[in-house]
């Protein structure tokens, strides 16, 4: 599944570097037994939760001491014990009766939501059961530099038994850390450009929902058809 992006000279293909072939979204319809939520209220319900925030607010201070953490979250926001996760990784585990999960990155990882966060974005969503509702699924992140990103998924369940080998996930990884020496973002549209660009390679575009997450409020990122960026704050 898309393992043959292991050669820079071929990042994004006939899409350019960034992998912009349109946001390749609209004929994905899910087909969830319930209607998905709306991003903005599900994103919302999630960050103000008063069971979940305090333990998004820990990983943020963990986020600067080295070392990524997690938590995974109940529907109702009830969170897991602590994962302990390795330099740049961690693994939820077991996703049975939870939504979803987050994680903090390093003052040396990238602040953006990696390969591996999405392919677990996957597991949340089959998680949910064939008939349970996958756009239940989220993952979040926050990093160091005050960078907060939440990734819900949009797809339906057959969407998210897409799998990936470990030497896929590598090849998606390696590619986004090339695209990130090459470009060396300074701007969240900089990150989110490489967040489309795996997801694209991925092919999971338009099945994923991406937000930021800032003090003035939560935004939902659009990545346009010509690979400009645009971030429409949430009412």
């Amino acid at each position: 599944q898309g393992g043959g992006g292991s050669d820079p000279g071929v990042i994004g293909g006939d899409c350019g570097v960034y992998g912009n072939c349109g946001d390749g979204g609209g004929n994905n319809a899910p087909s969830n037994p319930e209607p998905p939520e709306d991003p903005c209220e599900k994103t919302k319900g999630i960050v103000k939760n008063l069971k979940s925030k305090p333990a998004i607010d820990d990983l943020k201070t963990k986020s600067t001491q080295g070392g990524e953490n997690g938590y995974k979250f109940k529907a109702d926001g009830t969170p897991s014990n602590l994962i302990i996760g390795s330099e740049h990784s961690v693994n939820f585990g077991d996703k049975t009766g939870y939504a979803g999960g987050y994680h903090n990155h390093t003052p040396k990882g990238i602040p953006m939501l990696s390969p591996p966060d999405i392919e677990q974005l996957l597991q949340f969503a089959l998680a949910q059961g064939n008939y349970g509702n996958p756009s239940n699924a989220f993952v979040g992140m926050v990093a160091p530099n005050g960078m907060h990103y939440v990734a819900t998924f949009s797809g339906s369940y057959n969407d998210a038994l897409i799998s990936f080998s470990q030497q896929d996930l590598d090849n998606f990884t390696d590619n986004m850390a090339i695209r990130k020496s090459i470009y060396n973002p300074s701007t969240p549209e900089g990150y989110e450009k490489l967040f489309f660009a795996i997801l694209n390679e991925m092919s999971l575009n338009g099945k994923v929902n991406l937000q930021r997450v800032e003090s003035d409020g939560i935004k939902t990122i659009i990545k346009n058809s010509d690979g400009t960026i645009t971030a429409v704050p949430c009412s």
